[in-house]
């Protein structure tokens, strides 16, 4: 097997400074990070060569898991601790721990809310393993972009937090003393989406929750 590992770093490079240079021209005062998925490809050097890119200053980059084996695969590749990890799939008493573990250990670890019922869950083990948890939500969105798997998004799709849903999430927070812990918001769209004017579209449907969370007083750093 011959792999070329300077493709993904040029891949990486140039995904990050395209963010970089959009964001000098708008002066924008935020960060960009390139989260990689590993279900895309799971091999142990080509998510090594991915990070590199990150390791020599040249881009940043986190990872993201979506069960259980993912997330074990996350941990172990993420050494010394600081690593951006986004957890979303379906989420279980053993996952949420998994995750929460991963937080202890000095990494930045985000679960992402997509049902009612993981929040609780979320909840009931950070206090049992005296950890302050990152919670992201998945906003279920009215916009879908036309492509691969568009019927993952939108207003049917079975994804996702409504907004009388996050409005819940917002008060069981707050009444749990938490809402600190709402960090995040996320969105998909689908795959392989050709035309812009559907992600400026689910943008700025995203930027109505970001507005609205921050005015409920969710200390919202990351989209």
């Amino acid at each position: 097997l011959v792999r070329f590992s300077d493709i993904l770093h040029d891949r990486v490079e140039q995904l990050c400074g395209a963010f970089d240079a959009a964001m000098q021209d708008v002066d924008y005062q935020g960060g960009y990070t390139a989260v990689y998925p590993i279900k895309v490809n799971q091999q142990r050097r080509v998510v090594e060569e991915i990070l590199a890119t990150s390791e020599r200053g040249n881009g940043r980059v986190g990872l993201e898991a979506g069960s259980k084996p993912e997330l074990l695969a996350v941990l172990a590749l993420s050494d010394g601790g600081s690593s951006l990890i986004v957890c979303n799939g379906y989420k279980d008493r053993e996952y949420v721990r998994l995750a929460l573990l991963g937080e202890k250990l000095g990494h930045k670890v985000y679960l992402v809310v997509e049902k009612l019922s993981e929040l609780e869950l979320i909840l009931e083990e950070a206090r049992e393993l005296d950890v302050t948890p990152r919670i992201g939500l998945r906003a279920r969105l009215a916009s879908v972009g036309k492509g691969k798997w568009q019927n993952t998004g939108g207003e049917k799709s079975k994804f996702g937090l409504t907004a009388s849903q996050i409005l819940e999430v917002v008060e069981t927070l707050r009444a749990q003393d938490a809402l600190a812990s709402l960090q995040l918001v996320h969105f998909h769209l689908g795959s392989q989406i050709a035309n812009i004017r559907d992600i400026q579209r689910g943008l700025r449907e995203c930027a109505r929750f970001y507005q609205n969370l921050m005015s409920l007083g969710a200390p919202i750093d990351t989209v």
